[in-house]
Protein backbone atom coordinates (compact mmCIF):
# COMPACT_ATOMS: atom_id res chain seq x y z
CA UNK A 1 0.00 0.00 0.00
CA UNK A 2 1.71 3.18 -1.22
CA UNK A 3 0.02 6.35 0.01
CA UNK A 4 2.66 8.84 -1.03
CA UNK A 5 1.83 11.89 -3.18
CA UNK A 6 3.81 10.23 -6.00
CA UNK A 7 2.70 7.09 -7.81
CA UNK A 8 4.44 3.93 -6.58
CA UNK A 9 6.20 3.33 -9.89
CA UNK A 10 9.26 1.64 -8.38
CA UNK A 11 7.18 -0.88 -6.47
CA UNK A 12 4.98 -1.44 -9.51
CA UNK A 13 7.99 -2.03 -11.75
CA UNK A 14 9.54 -4.51 -9.29
CA UNK A 15 6.37 -6.52 -8.63
CA UNK A 16 4.33 -6.08 -11.79
CA UNK A 17 4.93 -9.56 -13.19
CA UNK A 18 4.18 -11.37 -9.92
CA UNK A 19 0.47 -12.23 -9.68
CA UNK A 20 0.85 -13.13 -5.99
CA UNK A 21 1.63 -9.49 -5.12
CA UNK A 22 -1.06 -6.81 -5.17
CA UNK A 23 0.11 -3.20 -5.24
CA UNK A 24 -2.10 -0.21 -4.47
CA UNK A 25 -1.00 3.36 -5.11
CA UNK A 26 -3.06 6.39 -4.12
CA UNK A 27 -1.38 9.53 -5.42
CA UNK A 28 -1.79 12.89 -7.13
CA UNK A 29 -2.40 12.28 -10.83
CA UNK A 30 -0.26 15.32 -11.71
CA UNK A 31 2.72 14.46 -9.48
CA UNK A 32 5.98 12.95 -10.71
CA UNK A 33 6.39 10.58 -12.45
CA UNK A 34 4.25 11.76 -15.35
CA UNK A 35 4.67 8.39 -17.10
CA UNK A 36 3.53 5.92 -14.48
CA UNK A 37 4.21 2.17 -14.21
CA UNK A 38 0.95 0.33 -13.68
CA UNK A 39 0.27 -0.91 -10.16
CA UNK A 40 -2.35 -3.58 -9.55
CA UNK A 41 -4.59 -0.63 -8.68
CA UNK A 42 -3.75 3.04 -9.18
CA UNK A 43 -5.93 5.77 -7.77
CA UNK A 44 -4.85 9.08 -9.27
CA UNK A 45 -6.47 11.99 -7.43
CA UNK A 46 -6.86 15.60 -8.56
CA UNK A 47 -4.40 18.18 -7.27
CA UNK A 48 -5.48 19.56 -3.90
CA UNK A 49 -7.69 16.59 -2.90
CA UNK A 50 -8.54 16.94 0.79
CA UNK A 51 -9.29 14.62 3.69
CA UNK A 52 -12.89 13.64 2.92
CA UNK A 53 -12.39 12.83 -0.76
CA UNK A 54 -9.09 11.06 -0.07
CA UNK A 55 -10.56 8.86 2.66
CA UNK A 56 -13.64 8.02 0.59
CA UNK A 57 -11.42 6.80 -2.27
CA UNK A 58 -9.18 4.83 0.07
CA UNK A 59 -12.01 3.20 2.06
CA UNK A 60 -13.94 2.22 -1.04
CA UNK A 61 -10.99 0.39 -2.60
CA UNK A 62 -8.96 -0.93 0.31
CA UNK A 63 -11.72 -2.94 1.97
CA UNK A 64 -12.52 -4.64 -1.34
CA UNK A 65 -8.86 -5.44 -1.94
CA UNK A 66 -8.52 -7.06 1.48
CA UNK A 67 -11.66 -9.12 0.89
CA UNK A 68 -10.71 -10.23 -2.62
CA UNK A 69 -6.94 -10.59 -2.37
CA UNK A 70 -6.59 -11.72 1.28
CA UNK A 71 -2.90 -10.82 1.76
CA UNK A 72 -0.69 -12.77 4.16
CA UNK A 73 1.10 -9.53 5.07
CA UNK A 74 1.09 -5.90 4.03
CA UNK A 75 3.84 -3.34 3.46
CA UNK A 76 2.66 0.21 4.04
CA UNK A 77 4.44 3.30 2.67
CA UNK A 78 2.80 6.07 4.67
CA UNK A 79 4.03 9.08 2.75
CA UNK A 80 3.67 12.44 4.49
CA UNK A 81 4.14 14.57 1.37
CA UNK A 82 0.35 14.43 0.96
CA UNK A 83 0.23 17.06 3.72
CA UNK A 84 -1.42 20.33 2.70
CA UNK A 85 1.59 22.33 3.91
CA UNK A 86 4.29 20.08 2.49
CA UNK A 87 7.37 22.20 1.84
CA UNK A 88 7.99 21.05 -1.74
CA UNK A 89 4.50 21.69 -3.07
CA UNK A 90 5.36 25.25 -3.99
CA UNK A 91 7.69 24.07 -6.77
CA UNK A 92 6.16 20.68 -7.68
CA UNK A 93 3.32 19.85 -10.01
CA UNK A 94 0.56 17.89 -8.32
CA UNK A 95 0.06 17.94 -4.59
CA UNK A 96 -2.62 16.77 -2.20
CA UNK A 97 -4.30 18.69 0.62
CA UNK A 98 -4.48 16.36 3.60
CA UNK A 99 -4.47 17.92 7.05
CA UNK A 100 -2.59 16.44 10.01
CA UNK A 101 -5.90 15.01 11.22
CA UNK A 102 -6.46 13.52 7.76
CA UNK A 103 -3.02 11.89 7.73
CA UNK A 104 -3.71 10.42 11.15
CA UNK A 105 -7.13 9.16 10.06
CA UNK A 106 -5.57 7.58 6.95
CA UNK A 107 -2.86 5.80 8.93
CA UNK A 108 -5.23 4.58 11.65
CA UNK A 109 -7.59 3.23 8.99
CA UNK A 110 -4.89 1.32 7.11
CA UNK A 111 -3.34 -0.11 10.27
CA UNK A 112 -6.73 -1.09 11.71
CA UNK A 113 -7.92 -2.84 8.57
Amino acid sequence: IDLDVHQGDGTAALTGENASIFTLSVHSEQAFPLRKSASSMDIGLPTGTGDDEYMASLRERLLGIFEDFRPDFVFYDAGVDCFENDGVKSFCRGHLGLTLAGLRQRDEFVLRE
